[in-house]
């Protein structure tokens, strides 16, 4: 019988759900060590979603809007690396956040700060937060449902539930992802399944 397709790289476009009817159970932090439960992009190694289920408990309803329908990881290519010169250089594989509406645009038809690529994970909520200051309101790619969302939605926002930082950071553990001396790869070396080999995060 015939195969039935692969599940959607992402939920279907529009408004995150209200968020005052999640439950709010901070009592105990995800670990690290946990199981994560990302929802990844099937046969996209290098694209992956930081959404996860996780995010309600700890995030305001903004945050989780832009985490799912908005950014997206991804490892450097060999065009992010000749692209990016001088202090902004990447490693191959390395791994960037962007904007998912864009992704695929020529890099002149994009708007300013589409992507990053933060040195550290203690600094991707940093880095993120200068795309939502600079980039999505002037992004043509994003479409007009998820604008108007975005903007009601970050005009309601707090600045998030205490702790909230600190969950960037253990989230993207859950995920793989590892610092180096490089920048943030993730631990097998960039590519999903396969097995670790940390010389190629680390460049030696």
């Amino acid at each position: 019988p015939p195969q039935p397709p692969p599940p959607p790289m992402y939920p279907p476009h529009g408004a995150y759900p209200n968020h005052g009817n999640y439950a709010m159970d901070r009592s105990h932090p995800p670990q690290a060590s946990d199981q994560s439960t990302a929802i990844t992009a099937p046969h996209s190694p290098h694209v992956f979603s930081l959404a996860t289920d996780e995010d309600k408990n700890w995030l305001s309803e903004f945050l989780c809007f832009v985490r799912l329908h908005c950014i997206e990881a991804f490892g450097a290519s060999q065009h992010d690396v000749s692209s990016r010169l001088g202090s902004k250089k990447v490693k191959l594989n390395q791994i960037g956040i962007r904007c998912r509406f864009c992704a695929n645009c020529p890099d002149r038809r994009r708007a300013r700060r589409s992507s990053t690529f933060p040195s550290s994970l203690s600094r991707i909520y940093q880095s993120l937060t200068m795309m939502l200051r600079d980039h999505f309101i002037n992004c043509s790619a994003m479409p007009a449902e998820e604008k108007a969302s975005y903007r009601l939605l970050r005009k309601n926002t707090s600045q998030g539930i205490v702790g909230s930082k600190d969950y960037w950071v253990t989230s993207a553990k859950r995920q793989g992802m590892i610092d180096t001396p490089n920048g943030i790869f993730l631990d097998n070396g960039g590519e999903v399944g396969r097995t670790p080999h940390r010389e190629d995060a680390y460049g030696y």
